[in-house]
């Protein structure tokens, strides 16, 4: 329910603000704010700057409704449970109920004692405890009565608990909402506000920018291809007509073909510099991911933090879906292949093409990674994540891949871009299968 409702409000969004659009000029008077910028290289940034916003808060609400979930999960699994506890209760009641009834009958006058100097049943329960004609029998029904009453007390302690943490959640959420929102009218009124010589060689470079990324994308899948033919031929003569060199092939070629269409419409901007790095060759990329193994091994022997959890082929597998998404533009709570992307929902489509299934929230994908203990350690494939200035994440607001040669792909709050990364980072890793189950 929490996931159809997540869709629904993030078309919602889509539709309500023109994402993946051209900008209109009723944005402009929302974003006076933001003086009107000098060079091509200001605006540039101050996009890239907004852009990034974007995907922070959108993080900031993925993380809300990541926690809702699990709240939601956990109130049904107390529930549940207290439901149980209550029938076992009664059960033992019942029990302990027709042993007094016998002792009574029996002439224990003690007992009589007890009954009429009780006003409660959990009042009888304790004060049969120093009775001394118990049986062993009837102590093991007066102590399961009282294990089962503390735990169902302590069940609906939780419960109150799960549902406090809900109802402040569901206002959290309706807040980054607005927020988000907020966030998005900036960035689009940004670029409304615009002069028409300035808007025209934007619009130039944008589009300049996502064709070079896509045509050095296809390089990097060739790369990826290649590299996924060789690692299975050391363990199979049929690699060449594997499923996985095919589907390398494939997306390689639909990159090629779309690249053209997709720069009509694109809008990228880099995140975090005026000036975003090309995508590294595929001599970089087929390297940094062949050394993986080499590295984890290497870090491990120096007592360093290992990400070996994740293997070169998973790493391979990441990468070349990640490229495969080159150009693509931003929409928040999106995870559609060839169409649309948070950044959480990025790096969570490319690490399931790898067979790993991880949470759509950068704030969940930082707590189940296998952190590096530096940049030094980080190998192609792994997740990196910020901390941002918005939203009340400890954890992340935003993930890329590590692309290595000191680049990452991520969704940017504009498109799939590759760019630098720089030293904002604040935690890194790999989740593999291990770490998810």
């Amino acid at each position: 329910m929490l996931l159809r409702g997540r869709v629904l409000v993030s078309a919602g969004l889509a539709l309500a603000l023109g994402l993946g659009g051209v900008p209109v000029a009723a944005f402009a008077e929302e974003t006076t704010s933001v003086s009107q910028p000098a060079t091509l290289d200001e605006a540039w940034a101050t996009y890239g700057e907004l852009s990034l916003q974007v995907a922070e808060v959108g993080e900031s609400l993925n993380d809300t409704y990541y926690r809702l979930q699990l709240s939601e999960e956990n109130k049904a699994s107390l529930t549940k449970q207290i439901e149980e506890s209550e029938a076992q209760l009664a059960v033992a009641r019942q029990v302990l109920g027709d042993r007094v009834a016998a002792n009574y009958k029996a002439g224990a006058s003690s007992l009589l004692d007890i009954i009429l100097g009780t006003e409660s049943f959990e009042g009888l329960v304790a004060a049969l405890h120093y009775v001394d004609k118990l049986t062993s029998a009837d102590i093991a029904v007066v102590d399961e009565v009282t294990t089962l009453t503390n735990q169902l007390n302590a069940e609906k302690t939780d419960l109150e608990k799960t549902e406090k943490d809900l109802k402040e959640l569901a206002g959290q959420k309706e807040q980054q909402l607005k927020d988000l929102q907020a966030s998005i009218e900036q960035q689009k009124g940004y670029i409304a506000g615009l002069s028409a010589p300035m808007r025209a060689a934007f619009d130039e470079r944008q589009v300049s920018e996502i064709v070079e990324q896509q045509a050095k994308a296809v390089e990097a899948l060739a790369a990826q291809e290649a590299l996924l033919a060789a690692s299975d031929d050391s363990s199979s003569q049929q690699a060449a007509t594997t499923p996985e060199s095919a589907n390398a092939a494939s997306t390689a070629a639909s990159v090629a073909a779309s690249a053209a269409t997709q720069s009509e419409t694109s809008s990228a901007a880099p995140a975090q510099d005026a000036t975003p790095s090309p995508a590294p060759s595929a001599s970089d990329v087929a390297a940094a991911v062949a050394e993986s193994a080499d590295a984890s091994s290497e870090s491990a022997s120096d007592g360093a933090s290992s990400t070996s959890t994740l293997s070169s082929d998973a790493r391979a597998k990441i990468l070349e879906a990640a490229y495969s998404q080159i150009g693509v533009q931003y929409v928040y709570g999106a995870s559609s292949p060839g169409e649309a992307f948070d950044c959480s929902g990025l790096t969570s489509w490319a690490y399931e093409q790898a067979g790993i299934e991880i949470p759509h929230s950068s704030v969940a994908q930082a707590e189940m990674a296998t952190n590096v203990s530096s940049a030094d350690d980080l190998q192609a494939g792994d997740l990196v994540f910020y901390i941002g200035n918005v939203g009340a994440s400890q954890s992340g607001s935003h993930v890329a891949i590590y692309a290595g040669d000191g680049q990452v792909i991520h969704a940017n709050g504009s498109e799939v871009v590759v760019s630098e990364m720089n030293d904002s980072w604040t935690s890194a890793g790999s989740i593999g299968m291990d770490d998810y189950e």
